[in-house]
C-alpha cells in the first residue's frame, strides 16, 4: 500500500568479528513466492524453483570492516547479477537455467542493503537485510515485469520465503545464545497491501557543540488515536554523563500526527576526538505496531 514501507529482515549476529579484521565475500539472496502450508526445513534456495512461481536471484559482492562492536559494508564499483524467473519468462516446466538476466552497474560505495547495529542493553548485535528495498531501487524500473513480482495480483497469499548463503558472520536462532549458530539464513515474511501502522525510529548525525540530539519517530501513516511508546538511551563509543545526558520517559504521537522528536542533551567536552556514538531504544508501542526500534546517533567533534 502506499502508506507501508519496504520489508526490512533482521537477524541477531552471535559473534561481532574482532576489531582491525576484515574481509570480503559474496552472497546470494533468493526472494521467492511461498505457501505458507510448505515445509521451510526442506527447501534449499538456491537450487530450487517451483513450477508457476515467480522467483528473484541476485548475487552481490561485498567488503567489510570490523572495529570489534561494528561491521561497516561496502560494494565494490562493478555489475550485481540477477535473474527473475516467472511463468511468463520461463513457460510451462521452467528450468533453473532460464529466465531473465536483471544485471545492474553500480557505482561503489556504502550500501545500507546490509547494516550491522551494534549490541545494546538486553539485546544482540543484529543485521538488517534490506532486500526488496534494494531490488526496488536497482532493478525493478530498469527490467520490465520485474514490478509484477510484488504485486498482490500475483501472489495472493503475500507470503514470500527468502534464503541467502555465505555470511562472514554467525547468526543466532531464536535471538538465543544457547541455540546453534548458522551462516545461512533462511525465512518467510508477509506484506500487505493495506498495511497495519507502524513506528519507525530515524538515526541522526549531530555536531558536538549542538545542545540537543532530536531522534525522530515517526509512523507510517497518520492515527485517528494517539500512538504512545516508551524510550531510553544507552551508551554506544559515547558515554552518559560525558558525552551526552541520559535519558528515558514516555512520549505520543497524537491522533493525527506523524512524528514526533525524543531531545536528548548532548555535552561538549572542548577536546578534539574522533566520531562517537549512543543508541536511542523505543518499546511498550500502543495502538501501531514498531517497525524499528532502535536508532543510532553520531556526535561529530567540531572542536
Amino acid at each position: 500500500g502506499s502508506g507501508g514501507k519496504t520489508p526490512q529482515l533482521r537477524f541477531a549476529v552471535s559473534e561481532v568479528p574482532p576489531a582491525g579484521s576484515s574481509g570480503g565475500g559474496g552472497v546470494k539472496f533468493v526472494l521467492e513466492y511461498d505457501d505458507p502450508e510448505s515445509d521451510l526445513a526442506s527447501w534449499n534456495p538456491p537450487n530450487s524453483f517451483t513450477d508457476g512461481k515467480r522467483k528473484v536471484e541476485i548475487s552481490v559482492g561485498f567488503n567489510w570492516t570490523s572495529d570489534g562492536t561494528n561491521m561497516f559494508f561496502t560494494i565494490p564499483s562493478g555489475t550485481i547479477y540477477g535473474n527473475y524467473y516467472s511463468p511468463e519468462s520461463c513457460g510451462v516446466g521452467c528450468q533453473e537455467l532460464n529466465g531473465i538476466s536483471i544485471n545492474a552497474e553500480y557505482d561503489g560505495g556504502p550500501q545500507d542493503v546490509l547494516k550491522l547495529t551494534p549490541a545494546g542493553f538486553n539485546h544482540p548485535a543484529t543485521l538488517d537485510i534490506r532486500l526488496m528495498d534494494f531490488i526496488a531501487q536497482n532493478y525493478t524500473s530498469k527490467v520490465s515485469g520485474l514490478g509484477e513480482f510484488f504485486s498482490a495480483e500475483n501472489n495472493p497469499s503475500e507470503s514470500f520465503r527468502f534464503g541467502t548463503t555465505n555470511w562472514p558472520v554467525q547468526f543466532l536462532y531464536n535471538n538465543n545464545a544457547t541455540d546453534p549458530v548458522a551462516y545461512d539464513l533462511k525465512g518467510r515474511f508477509k506484506v500487505s497491501s493495506n498495511p497495519s501502522p507502524k513506528v519507525f525510529v530515524k538515526n541522526v548525525k549531530v555536531a558536538e557543540s549542538a545542545d540537543f540530539a532530536e531522534v525522530e519517530v515517526i509512523l507510517s501513516s497518520s492515527q485517528s488515536s494517539a500512538v504512545s511508546f516508551k524510550y531510553a538511551t544507552t551508551d554506544g563509543t559515547a558515554a552518559k554523563g560525558s558525552d551526552y545526558t541520559a535519558k528515558s520517559g514516555t512520549l505520543s504521537i497524537p491522533a493525527g500526527g506523524e512524528s514526533i522528536a525524543i531531545k536528548v542533551p548532548l555535552l561538549d567536552d572542548s577536546q578534539s576526538e574522533s566520531s562517537e556514538l549512543f543508541h536511542v531504544w523505543i518499546s511498550d508501542v500502543t495502538n501501531a505496531s514498531v517497525g524499528r526500534d532502535i536508532a543510532t546517533v553520531v556526535i561529530t567533534d567540531d572542536d
